[in-house]
């Protein structure tokens, strides 16, 4: 698995710019775990913030979806059968 750790300054070919306002449940989630993972602490920049939770949250989800590939066999799991594994699995 590629470590994506400061990854936007390594590699300035690859570019991928995403917008998305989270409301509700998924802002408090997102909330949640920046603090559990203490990203406050490194940074009060909030793009700097955001980009730190959504490569933890790639490497999580690349992560899942390996473990999901040896679980099923399927080479290439959807999002259901990703969704399907986690809620058995979690």
């Amino acid at each position: 698995m590629k470590n994506m750790q400061n990854s936007s300054e390594d590699d300035n070919s690859a570019y991928k710019k995403i917008n998305v306002e989270l409301h509700g449940d998924l802002a408090i989630q997102a909330d949640l775990l920046e603090t559990a993972l203490q990203i406050s602490k490194k940074t009060r920049i909030k793009a700097k913030k955001d980009e730190m939770l959504l490569s933890v949250a790639l490497l999580s989800l690349e992560y899942a979806i390996d473990q999901c590939r040896q679980a099923t066999g399927k080479r290439f799991p959807n999002d259901e059968d990703l969704i399907e594994f986690l809620a058995k699995n979690a």
